[in-house]
């Protein structure tokens, strides 16, 4: 029986040969090759960038290593989570945006195999903005945030405050964002928005966007009478008028448009519907923001209507 120990980076081919001898007589040599352990030192991974606070696996792919010793450098850089002395390791990255490497050292027959390390790239989390448009919106009106992420990484979720208490909501990897204010507004107002995105750049730790949205109030009008008109009906022609009213502002700070036959005809808050056709009014404030009224109709009167009498006209002499 004999012992040998070998260089483990040597290269080249090993054997061990015997032979007896006795009575100036030999044995045929007797050859042995050596074969040296070869193990393989590469770290396997899918987490070679990595955001801060965040945790990448780190494997090796040899089975035949007694111990997996594992280490970081700068160890500062993070910290070995779990796996330590096995073929797979977990890390926890510190927020600190640097450059750094995971070491695996393997052990067979007395002999250490050292790798050359794999360099992971800790990022910052990525620069987020988001924009609404259009601002100023209407109430009742859509507004559509557009997210943009810097460098343009993908991401999981989006949570956002609109700031009009409508609570956290939270929606999916879409680039863009849609909600309705629906408050109750008598002068534009202003609401901060704010962003939270998750999963840019495989981040734990969400990038925060932040901006703001005006929000202007829509006219509130209403139309006297609300009804149809028919020639059929014992009204004199003259007295077949639309009238359309504001609830929140007056006429001096909006606009009303009056419409037969979705032609233009009437910039007056008050019409004449005696001629057959269709009316409606779009009225518009100074915020550029509109209300509609429905579409009332004056229909051709297909029966006799009889007499229309005029209203008396009352005269008094003046001696």
């Amino acid at each position: 029986q004999i012992t040998a120990s070998f260089d483990p980076l040597a290269t080249a081919p090993y054997s061990v040969s015997v032979w007896y001898e006795n009575d100036y007589c030999s044995t045929d040599l007797y050859t042995l090759p050596l074969t040296l352990p070869v193990l393989d030192t590469t770290i396997n991974s899918s987490f070679a960038s990595v955001c801060g606070s965040s945790v990448g696996t780190y494997s090796t792919s040899e089975l035949n290593s007694e111990n997996y010793v594992w280490s970081i450098s700068p160890p500062n850089a993070g910290s070995i989570q779990g796996g330590q002395n096995s073929q797979t390791i977990s890390i926890l990255w510190n927020q600190q945006a640097q450059n750094a490497t995971v070491n695996l050292t393997l052990r067979k027959c007395g002999n250490d195999y050292v790798s050359s390390g794999l360099i992971v790239t800790i990022i910052s989390p990525p620069a987020v903005t988001i924009a609404a448009t259009p601002s100023p919106v209407c109430k009742g009106e859509t507004a559509t945030f557009t997210i943009n992420v810097t460098p343009p990484y993908g991401f999981t979720t989006s949570v956002w405050d609109f700031g009009d208490n409508s609570g956290p909501i939270t929606f999916t990897s879409s680039q863009t964002v849609t909600h309705v204010y629906q408050d109750p507004l008598t002068t534009s107002t202003t609401y901060d928005v704010v962003a939270s995105i998750y999963g840019a750049g495989n981040c734990i730790v969400p990038s925060i966007a932040n901006t703001q949205v005006t929000v202007s109030p829509s006219p509130v009008i209403y139309v006297t009478p609300n009804k149809n008109y028919d020639l059929c009906d014992a009204i004199f022609p003259a007295n077949m008028n639309y009238t359309v009213a504001l609830q929140n502002g007056t006429f001096a700070t909006s606009n009303v448009e009056w419409f037969y036959n979705n032609s233009s005809f009437s910039t007056n808050p008050t019409i004449n519907a005696s001629q057959v056709g269709s009316y409606y009014a779009v009225v518009t404030n100074l915020d550029g923001c509109k209300a509609i009224t429905p579409i009332y109709y004056t229909t051709e009167c297909t029966q006799d209507p009889g007499c229309i009498i005029p209203p008396s006209i009352i005269t008094e002499q003046i001696n």
